[in-house]
């Protein structure tokens, strides 16, 4: 930094420098915490295989980045994971669908780590078939 006149440095000029640097820094990392957390469905599940599970809906929890809910089946309670809120209304799964109780049959893949969770592929729920997604990509 150049010196001043006087033998003085521009600390003022220093200050908002460091001040603007900070800001930058922490404007990057807020960013860079959703897409480094963030994961890919076909890292999670297993895109060669397909599982159809029969069962009644419980625990919804509708909230992004995913939906995620449970499926009690005759062999067991399965985790199922979903999009986004925006992604699954505009392909008509609502809130007002997706209600504990609810029966359902949902086809998915299965995840790689053979826990019981799936990614879901569709569901018919109340009369209706939705395809949520119909890659695991």
């Amino acid at each position: 930094m150049p010196a001043h006149p006087y033998g003085r440095t521009n600390r003022v000029g220093t200050v908002i420098a460091r001040a603007f640097a900070l800001c930058l820094a922490m404007i990057a990392a807020t960013m860079a915490g959703p897409s480094v957390a963030h994961h890919s469905f076909v890292t999670k599940y297993d895109g060669q295989r397909v599982v159809t599970l029969k069962g009644t809906i419980g625990a919804v929890s509708f909230t992004n980045p995913h939906i995620f809910f449970f499926i009690s089946t005759a062999n067991g309670t399965w985790r199922v994971e979903t999009e986004s809120i925006p992604k699954v209304a505009g392909k008509g799964l609502t809130e007002a669908l997706l209600q504990d109780g609810a029966e359902a049959t949902v086809t998915g893949w299965p995840a790689r780590d053979g826990s019981a969770e799936v990614g879901l592929k569709s569901i018919t729920i109340k009369g209706r078939t939705i395809t949520i997604r119909t890659t695991a990509r």
